[in-house]
């Protein structure tokens, strides 16, 4: 598995569910690194039907890159960066950060189930 289906799932999935069905996409696809026998390095360009358009990069050779998404549009712009939140409107950033709080996945989906179980 290269690092578009390993690592770029995440992003695919991500900006499909934002924007939409994809229209048409286009995606480039390297091997820069003998370490590897499959793309290390990969970016995907995708026009959706809703009319955005989304980046998509990954990369097996990127040491210690932050989790980051940055969503522009004609009302603001939303910057996603590890577990700092921004959102900007007009002129001014705001830190969003303590407002969008989720619980993580365990907390969400696996620790109700766990609590009802020993309940019975």
């Amino acid at each position: 598995m290269g690092a578009l289906i390993d690592l770029g799932a995440h992003p695919i999935y991500l900006t499909n569910r934002l924007a939409g069905p994809a229209r048409s996409l286009s995606a480039m696809l390297q091997s820069t690194s003998d370490q590897y026998d499959v793309d290390d390095n990969s970016v995907v360009l995708v026009e959706y039907e809703s009319g955005a358009i989304g980046i998509l990069e990954t990369s097996f050779l990127s040491s210690g890159s932050p989790f980051q998404l940055e969503l522009y549009g004609t009302e603001g712009t939303l910057l996603v960066e590890e577990q700092s939140v921004r959102l900007k409107t007009d002129t001014d950033w705001v830190d969003v950060t303590d407002t969008v709080y989720e619980p993580m996945p365990m907390e969400q989906w696996c620790m109700p189930s766990i609590r009802q179980q020993n309940q019975v």
